[in-house]
């Protein structure tokens, strides 16, 4: 074989990596072309916006779980914490509760601290007590829907300051606040993930942990931070979704998990850890928020739609081991043919 037909082989193996590095897109692009033809109100700026607003909460989740997932763990306390903390801070604020004893926006800082807080209990049992991170999160979950019912009395807490609930209901140039918000943080977290040593060291950590260990990494620190970052998150999306709804109850969340799981790995998150960015998983979140549009679009029933939700968490799970094991064979054709090129460089000298 000479050098040409090695780099032609060399050049196709590289396509095939990208055609399924960037697999999220070309899948979301079909479904958005069938969502305009099958529905004539799909493709209109103010369902275009919806797609973005409902999209929004599931997407900053997405954000704390996809830092968790990278470095090999996961965080099934989201749901709960959104709930949790959120209602947490309505306590201090709602006469329904403890009274009106502080500021909206001291009520704010207590329900992302307390996400903080949770994530941070969830990293250290992990880390320090070398934990199961299914188990401890499973675990921390079911305590935290106990504590909001308890602070809730199982009741609905509506009547929340404006000021509690501007990120759901403020608009900028008719577009909601959280919309941008929601892309503003996609871009943030894709900065931090290519461009400084944190996001580095979560996909090394993820990726190979014995290798970030002898490099120097304090992998603990970096576990533990992204499970802060993914309760802070879950927080911020507690308060998102008390200004969409104007209301606060305990079961805020629920069944949101497994739709988080399955944009992150829709998105190329890997279940195994050290793989990912922050454009694939806005591009599966972006495509659940528009299949769950359409089929509502066309009136397609409940029942229907949690059927197909379980079918997509059940492709995004499949897709993830056939993506990884495609790559990965390409990643070693590709290497195999770089030492037959040098061989051949070798032997032309």
């Amino acid at each position: 074989m000479d050098k040409q037909q090695i780099n032609l082989i060399k050049k196709k193996n590289q396509l095939v990596i990208s055609i399924f590095n960037n697999f999220i897109w070309e899948i979301f692009i079909v479904i958005f072309l069938i969502m305009i033809l099958s529905n004539k109100f799909f493709f209109t700026p103010r369902n275009l916006v919806n797609v973005l607003f409902y999209s929004a909460i599931l997407g900053v989740l997405a954000i704390g779980q996809s830092f968790c997932l990278m470095t090999g763990k996961l965080d099934l306390s989201q749901e709960a914490t959104l709930a949790f903390a959120v209602i947490l801070g309505t306590c201090f604020i709602s006469e329904e509760l403890l009274g009106e004893l502080v500021h909206p926006m001291i009520a704010i800082i207590i329900a992302l601290l307390s996400g903080g807080l949770i994530g941070l209990i969830n990293g250290f049992f992990i880390v320090k007590v070398r934990m199961n991170p299914l188990i401890t999160t499973f675990a921390m979950s079911i305590t935290l829907r106990g504590i909001a019912i308890i602070l809730t009395s199982g009741k609905t807490i509506s009547g929340l300051p404006r000021f509690y609930t501007f990120l759901g209901q403020y608009k900028v140039w008719q577009i909601p606040l959280m919309v941008f918000l929601f892309i503003g943080l996609f871009i943030l977290a894709e900065y931090i993930l290519r461009h400084r040593s944190f996001g580095r060291n979560v996909l090394i950590v993820g990726g190979n942990i014995k290798a970030a260990i002898e490099s120097g990494i304090k992998h603990e620190r970096v576990i533990i931070i992204a499970y802060v970052f993914s309760g802070i998150l879950a927080a911020l999306g507690g308060i998102m979704m008390a200004g969409q709804y104007n209301s606060v109850n305990a079961s805020m969340g629920t069944g949101m998990t497994f739709m988080i799981f399955a944009a992150c790995v829709i998105g190329g998150v890997s279940l195994r850890g050290g793989v990912g960015n922050f454009l694939g998983v806005l591009g599966g979140v972006l495509l659940l928020g528009v299949i769950d549009n359409g089929l509502k679009l066309m009136n397609v029933s409940a029942f229907w739609m949690q059927t197909i939700s379980g079918l997509l968490i059940l492709f995004a799970i499949n897709i993830d081991s056939i993506k990884y094991s495609i790559i990965h064979k390409a990643e070693m054709r590709i290497k195999k043919l770089y030492r037959q090129s040098e061989i051949v460089d070798r032997e032309g000298e």
